[in-house]
């Protein structure tokens, strides 16, 4: 609806009347290195992380863009189908902010192995469940799939400390290519198959993603 446009920009107004007198750069700013040698400072995270972006973009597109669909061709109401994704939606929220509270003070490697672990699990859950249970797997899996989110973030800002722009711009663009090439895969598996098997598949690929975890140079906390 147009009307909630009006939230938007009055979010936009509010924010920019408390960032305005901000300092545009940092007085302890360092010079960053040449985009060069900034790649291949960054090159021991972003190739693992390349891997995991891969493996998680089938699932994150498989519910974020397919869900309604899912739903409606289980019979659900298009108000159920629409409410589904913001509940899921709300809870990833909830989850970014909780994952980053959590990667800055316990075992970063540990907080993505349990969301590897977790999130399959709950995705089948929500492909085997009816009614509530089907809608409290799909919540979960919304707080527990973005966790992986915050600490790459976290990861790479402290490996590139000189260029920490291009480092976060760089792993934004990988995410959203990946993603829209997953998106088209799934698409092309659900036309083939069903829905349901494309669900089923982004599955195992995100299972697959578990040994770019250890590949990840993560300091011990």
């Amino acid at each position: 609806t147009p009307w909630l446009m009006l939230f938007g920009i009055l979010v936009s107004v509010i924010l920019f009347f408390r960032v305005r007198r901000l300092p545009r750069s940092s007085a302890q700013q360092t010079a960053s290195l040449p985009w060069r040698d900034a790649l291949t400072q960054l090159r021991p995270v972003m190739l693992p992380l390349l891997g995991l972006s891969v493996t998680r973009a089938f699932v994150l597109s498989a519910i974020s863009d397919y869900l309604p669909t899912f739903l409606r061709e289980g019979g659900a109401s298009l108000l159920m189908a629409g409410a589904s994704l913001t509940l899921y939606q709300g809870a990833a929220a909830v989850g970014v902010v909780v994952g980053g509270s959590l990667s800055d003070r316990v075992d970063r490697r540990l907080l993505l192995l349990a969301s590897n672990a977790a999130t399959p699990l709950l995705l089948a859950a929500f492909l085997v469940l009816d009614g509530f249970g089907q809608l409290l797997a799909l919540i979960l899996a919304g707080f527990v799939v973005v966790a992986h989110d915050p600490v790459a973030l976290a990861v790479l800002q402290e490996t590139a400390t000189q260029n920490r722009a291009l480092a976060t711009s760089l792993y934004l663009a990988m995410m959203f290519l990946i993603r829209s090439i997953a998106t088209v895969a799934l698409g092309a598996i659900a036309d083939q198959a069903s829905l349901r098997s494309a669900y089923a598949f982004s599955a195992v690929i995100f299972l697959l993603g578990t040994p770019f975890l250890f590949l990840l140079p993560l300091k011990r906390r």
